[in-house]
């Protein structure tokens, strides 16, 4: 198969993949939330790498979605996990488009217009969370990134430690163990941002949970 195929391949290449896709999401929202994943399967994708010169990317794309249809399901509808987000469908197509379009937004003269596009969306952001029209923002790829550049930028502002206090959100966590369904639920601090805070050269003392004393 070639890396680099022409138009029609490319239109029917994609289709393949879509519709596999689509295919598979319809019957993980199906399963259980979770699948066992034997130690068969995972000795047998260990010992088998892909074969070489295959025109035919199904046998492919089989062995991914098999691999992928095992363990914790992020994209089932009772996944309440805090991290991972859901995986939505809509949400996969605009990964996909992120990547086709494969644009360099670290620079505005790069794709200025992206960056435009991007900024609308981040004023889109403020007005909704009822922040001033001049409010400032940058889009990240996730909680332990956006954590990390916040602290940054509070310590290059001069940040006071002495007379400051980062608040962390209330998280609660359902915990399930395989003796029956015995479940729990507690409240922890997310970890990310202590270790944002001792990296930023701050005492994870600092932190404290919204709404406690």
């Amino acid at each position: 198969m070639e890396l680099d195929p022409g138009i029609d391949e490319r239109l029917a290449l994609g289709r393949q993949v879509v519709e596999a896709l689509v295919r598979w999401q319809a019957l993980r929202a199906a399963a259980p939330i979770h699948q066992q994943v034997e130690a068969s399967q995972i000795e047998a994708m260990l010992a088998h790498p892909p074969e070489r010169g295959a025109d035919d990317p199904g046998p492919v794309l089989e062995r991914l979605l098999s691999a992928a249809s095992g363990g914790w399901s992020k994209a089932h509808s009772g996944d309440l996990a805090f991290i991972p987000n859901g995986g939505l469908y809509s949400g996969s197509l605009s990964a996909l488009l992120a990547a086709g379009v494969h644009a360099f937004t670290g620079a505005a003269f790069e794709s200025p217009a992206l960056i435009a596009l991007e900024e609308s969306v981040l004023r889109w952001f403020a007005k909704v969370l009822g922040m001033p029209s001049n409010s400032e923002g940058v889009l990240l790829s996730g909680g332990s990134l956006a954590n990390q550049t916040a602290i940054a930028c509070a310590v290059a502002a001069d940040f006071d430690p002495a007379n400051g206090t980062v608040y962390l959100s209330r998280v609660r966590r359902l915990v399930s163990r395989r003796c029956g369904l015995r479940r729990y639920v507690r409240t922890h601090r997310p970890w990310c941002t202590p270790a944002a805070l001792r990296s930023g050269g701050l005492s994870r003392d600092l932190g404290r949970i919204a709404g406690s004393v």
